[in-house]
């Protein structure tokens, strides 16, 4: 990877927040956000931060209702564990949602954990929402994004209509398993959305699936190569003997998006915004 690269991603990233701070709406002075993903959503104002969030492809789908971080954002709250999926719903989070719902059969009947699933985590929501799963459980490693989502949990789950376990807990990724004793070997089916911009946590980041996924289960990650860094988690989850699977063309509605954004959308990227698809078991 070229020297510059990443410290050029990590100046635009970083501008995200900044924009943040100074109260700038959805932050679409920046290039890496003019563009607004794929809008599989329709997504509808409600009032004080709080949207709805409908599936544009299925009809039938429950539309969920998330919490967007305040723009009046305190430099506090922005500090600590990686906090810059925190401000905005990235289209890996988007892909993710509307990939779970077009393979609802993949979540009928299972344990489910969303790992780094910041503010919203919209695709567990999703799941939550719309399918017979026995429990979900959301996670981050930022505990403002933890408090959002359990105010996220009580919007969504306070009618009993769905008597599915939904949780939202901290879990900071480690190494050392540190954390994660109740946790371990308990999802059958673990998601995860643009979690790679770390190259240096890309180890604790498989440690961690590795330790609270089930022996048969299955990681579906989407995030985008952005420099090569998708490339980079790939190879070391080879090195740690985990059977990867790499797809580009996994939804053909994703995937004409995808090409109507190249050629209509000078500020789209396909190595910043289109979700690559990464499928992880253990051997």
């Amino acid at each position: 990877m070229d020297n510059n690269t990443t410290p050029s991603r990590a100046k635009a990233r970083w501008k995200i927040l900044a924009a943040a701070l100074r109260n700038k709406d959805n932050v679409n002075e920046h290039s890496i956000r003019r563009f607004d993903g794929f809008r599989l959503f329709t997504r509808t104002l409600l009032t004080d931060g709080w949207y709805s969030y409908k599936w544009k492809a299925g009809m039938q789908a429950n539309p969920v209702h998330v919490r967007l971080l305040s723009s009046q954002t305190s430099a506090e709250q922005l500090i600590g564990f990686n906090n810059t999926g925190n401000i905005c719903i990235w289209a890996s989070e988007e892909v993710l949602a509307h990939y779970a719902l077009r393979h609802q059969e993949m979540f009928s009947g299972q344990c489910i954990c969303e790992v780094g699933g910041g503010m919203t985590s919209l695709a567990g929501f999703q799941i939550a929402s719309n399918m017979s799963s026995t429990e979900v459980v959301l996670t981050d490693g930022n505990i403002e994004s933890v408090n959002n989502l359990n105010l996220i949990v009580d919007k969504n789950m306070k009618n009993g209509e769905n008597n599915m376990m939904v949780s939202a807990r901290k879990l900071v990724w480690s190494t050392t398993e540190d954390g994660m004793d109740d946790l371990k070997n308990s999802f059958d089916v673990i998601v995860c959305a643009d979690c790679l911009f770390f190259v240096e946590l890309h180890r604790a980041l498989l440690s961690t699936i590795r330790t609270i996924m089930k022996d048969k289960g299955v990681c579906i990650m989407f995030a985008p190569s952005r420099g090569g860094t998708l490339e980079q988690f790939v190879k070391v989850a080879e090195e740690t003997n985990m059977s990867v699977h790499v797809t580009e063309r996994y939804d053909e509605e994703v995937w004409k998006l995808h090409e109507h954004a190249i050629n209509t959308n000078k500020h789209y990227s396909r190595d910043i915004h289109y979700p690559i698809m990464v499928t992880l078991r253990n051997k």
